[in-house]
């Protein structure tokens, strides 16, 4: 719901609308958008980390603007954090031999703004994609492409904690706390 923009709300909220007979302010029903293990703390749905979490170092710099038009648009999202696509300009690989994995992985990364590729072929090969900037994968990742990323060590490959956290920051978080070794 986070990567959607989808405003996640207690239980209580409708049982009061109920109560109520008509639609309240949702506003006081919020739950938070989870656990920054960067900040160590709560995050508000929709808060602007970004001070927070540049003054530590844990953000990926922003992306260059390539044409006038993608200028303006970064500057009109900046001005709504909460609704940016956070993930805008970065070419993310999905790999799991399991297509479930994949799948879902690619929904919410799609939502954050990311382009995304996946794989599940056991014989899909590195050099036959587009270079990512970063990979993310679980414990089934297909062993070609494990080798091929393991001679490439500029393309980092990470856990799928860090696009919990890229969402729960509202934020393009920087890999290094979330890197994760290949599967042999």
């Amino acid at each position: 719901s986070l990567a959607h923009s989808v405003p996640i709300v207690s239980h209580v909220y409708i049982l009061d609308c109920v109560s109520s007979g008509s639609l309240l302010d949702r506003g006081a029903y919020l739950l938070p958008a989870g656990f920054s293990t960067l900040l160590m703390q709560e995050v508000e749905q929709g808060q602007d980390c970004n001070q927070e979490l540049r003054i530590n170092d844990c953000l990926l710099p922003s992306p260059p603007a390539t044409s006038t038009r993608l200028s303006n648009r970064v500057k009109d999202e900046d001005t709504n954090v909460s609704c940016r696509k956070i993930l805008s300009g970065l070419h993310v690989l999905i790999i799991s031999t399991d297509k479930f994995f994949t799948d879902d992985w690619q929904s919410v990364l799609d939502s954050l703004g990311a382009a995304v590729t996946k794989r599940t072929a056991a014989s899909a090969r590195l050099a036959q994609l587009r270079a990512p900037d970063v990979v993310v994968t679980d414990s089934k990742a297909p062993t070609a492409l494990c080798t091929d990323l393991s001679a490439r060590h500029d393309i980092p490959v990470v856990s799928t904690n860090w696009v919990i956290q890229c969402a729960v920051n509202n934020g393009r978080i920087a890999f290094n706390n979330f890197k994760c070794k290949l599967p042999n």
